[in-house]
């Protein structure tokens, strides 16, 4: 049986996935201390935009869910799941129930290569990818902090954002992070531009989403060494509590690689975005 979470189930939901998030089983960015899972699935309760699901077998709680649900955009992401017995199957109900109950939503599970049961189950259901994404990581220490005198890098002004705003949509079509979502959640996004005869030659989209790491979302340019000034611009903002940078890097941007590994990012993990 598959149901809601409730209070009585939170005890057990923690013990389960303290227990399970190892190995292939472990879930990116989700907490590893009981306190820190506990203080999530608490949250998570209390959250308009989440729901938790558990799968219970003869008055066992088996396996656990974790979504994000944007009704407004008929929008699920699957943000977690642990199982304590067959795994595979039990992946399985939970997204065919999420299909039934939400049978005109779009579906997505960002996960690591490393997911290799998880990424089996979604195969054998024919889910649909983009192909392998890569995350880069570089230290607060190492991130280069130089600018061109050239170029004119700012914050996003009210007077840029309608040519940021067809520049993001011709170069980044069928992201969740579309220009109107980018630009309803300023407060949790700095949008920098490279400000040339008066208009945009680059941008750089960054956020940490409350975490100890600062993600680089979007870099446009054509130009290498503008990149680099772009992302030394991160150091404006940064918060003390930031220690590394992120840098996701898909499709044809996976050619930069070697660029970036030059100046100090390294990868992280491979990662692929699943559309159910």
């Amino acid at each position: 049986m598959i149901r809601i979470i409730n209070g009585d189930d939170i005890t057990t939901c923690v013990d389960l996935i303290k227990n399970e998030h190892i190995n292939t089983h472990q879930i990116r960015y989700y907490p590893t201390s009981s306190i820190d899972i506990l203080r999530r699935i608490e949250g998570r309760i209390t959250s308009v935009n989440h729901q938790q699901y558990v799968l219970y077998e003869n008055d066992l709680l088996i396996a656990y869910l974790e979504v994000l649900i944007e009704k407004d955009e008929s929008y699920i992401q699957i943000l977690s799941y642990f199982s304590s017995k067959e795994y595979k199957e039990n992946l399985k109900k939970f997204i065919i129930y999420l299909k039934e109950l939400y049978a005109n939503y779009k579906i997505d599970f960002v996960i690591s290569d490393k997911n290799t049961d998880i990424i089996d189950v979604l195969n054998e259901l024919k889910a649909k990818t983009d192909g392998i994404e890569i995350m880069m990581s570089i230290s607060n220490a190492e991130l280069p902090r130089t600018h061109r005198d050239d170029h004119h890098i700012i914050n996003l002004s009210k007077s840029f954002e309608t040519e940021f705003v067809a520049i993001h949509n011709m170069y980044y079509k069928d992201v969740y992070w579309d220009s109107t979502r980018l630009l309803n959640n300023l407060d949790r996004f700095n949008i920098y531009i490279s400000q040339k005869d008066n208009g945009i030659d680059g941008y750089i989209v960054v956020s940490n989403f409350n975490r100890s790491e600062e993600e680089i979302y979007f870099i446009y340019t054509n130009d290498h060494r503008l990149k680099l000034d772009l992302i030394g611009k991160i150091h404006d903002n940064l918060s003390h509590d930031i220690h590394n940078i992120l840098l996701l890097l898909s499709g044809d941007e996976i050619v930069d690689l070697e660029q970036y590994k030059k100046i100090g990012f390294k990868i992280k993990e491979k990662i692929y975005t699943y559309h159910i």
